[in-house]
């Protein structure tokens, strides 16, 4: 079974709960982030039992709309004036977003590795390693050997969350990355130094 089957068989009884509509899953060492609509987010413990809800229930968001709704939400508050009624607040929105930019940074300063490499880089991180493991399971069902057609390892990356630059090993690669594909306009630049 997989996770997000395992998620909805642990967890048929809680109102909050559900398989996500829009893929964001984040996949941390202790718990699991699920966020199955553009109102919520769910957590999961390491076992994949469900522990709480952020955001709107589902009962109380229209989901009709889809990311339309979403944007049409936000349009709507800007017009107004008023944040109030916003289904996802901006500062929010900027945190989740970040989250994702950082996993692209990761892979574009990663590493072709093989099946091997990937699983001994990985091997302290249990979490890491049974992702892994079932991504390598569902390619090799698919026709995809990790050894002939090598995955990119995403660098390790830490942030300091004052100044959102990376820190540490892969800083200097990370941060020039970020900063790169940020011209902007004009009044609006992204400085080059820090």
């Amino acid at each position: 079974m997989n996770k997000f089957g395992k998620f909805a068989e642990l967890n048929k009884d809680q109102k909050s709960a559900k398989s996500p509509d829009i893929g964001i899953i984040v996949e941390c060492e202790n718990a699991t982030l699920v966020v199955p609509d553009y109102a919520s987010c769910q957590v999961y413990d390491k076992d994949g039992k469900f522990v709480k809800s952020y955001g709107k229930t589902i009962d109380t968001v229209d989901l009709t709309g889809g990311a339309s709704g979403h944007h049409a939400n936000w349009v709507a508050c800007i017009r107004k004036g008023s944040a109030e009624g916003i289904n996802a607040p901006v500062r929010e929105c900027h945190v989740s977003t970040a989250l994702v930019h950082s996993a692209n940074i990761s892979y574009r300063v990663g590493a072709k590795k093989s099946a091997g490499e990937i699983k001994e880089a990985i091997k302290a991180s249990s979490g890491l390693a049974e992702a892994f493991g079932r991504m390598a399971e569902h390619l090799g069902r698919n026709g995809v050997n990790l050894d002939e057609a090598k995955a990119t390892l995403g660098a390790a990356l830490t942030v300091d969350t004052k100044t959102e630059l990376f820190t540490g090993a892969n800083a200097e690669a990370a941060n020039r990355d970020l900063v790169a594909k940020r011209a902007g306009r004009k009044g609006f630049e992204v400085p080059t130094t820090f």
